[in-house]
């Protein structure tokens, strides 16, 4: 069954996360179990709801914790701070996890 990721009470969050939660929110993707995701380009995407005729293409985009974007994380303890960037081998270990069906 595939659920969304629990709450990362032990991932530390920077201030840019929560400056850009608050910047992208009209375009993150509605379909996804967490904030922060996004299905093409965040800032193209506004550029297109701004009106610009601009092409964004399409792809998954994850904003980390840390406010930079990639394809994905999960909680690690032994990280610095609390998470780190996913890896393939993340869903032969949690087959469950939400990233790894897409």
């Amino acid at each position: 069954m595939l659920t969304a990721p629990p709450a990362a009470a032990d991932v530390t969050y920077s201030p840019l996360y929560a400056e850009l939660l608050a910047r992208y929110a009209s375009v993150e993707a509605s379909w996804a179990p967490i904030r922060g995701v996004y299905g093409t380009s965040p800032e193209c995407a506004l550029a297109q709801q701004q009106g610009e005729p601009v092409a964004c293409g399409d792809m998954i985009v994850i904003m980390n914790p840390d406010g930079t974007f990639g394809t994905g994380w999960v909680e690690d303890p032994a990280a610095p701070d609390g998470w780190r960037q996913m890896i393939w081998t993340d869903c032969i270990t949690d087959p469950d996890l939400w990233l790894c069906w897409m």
